[in-house]
């Protein structure tokens, strides 16, 4: 993140994040070949337990996801 800059970050007509943009960006995901975009996210956390984190990574990359921590 410390890459991006602030001013590339989507901005929404009344907040910082537009969903409607968000949106459209996944719906051009779904036109992508395998392995070129993830077509679903994942959200993880730590405090998971261990087998069931990696069960959820397995299951989510043999999908073509990516998990997000």
């Amino acid at each position: 993140m410390r890459r991006v800059a602030g001013t590339e970050l989507p901005k929404g007509p009344t907040g910082a994040v537009d969903f409607d943009e968000i949106v459209q960006g996944a719906a051009k995901n779904v036109g992508a070949r395998s392995g070129e975009a993830p077509q679903f996210i994942v959200f993880a956390s730590l405090s998971m337990p261990d087998p069931a984190l990696k069960q959820l990574v397995r299951d989510t990359a043999s999908a073509g996801g990516v998990v997000v921590f």
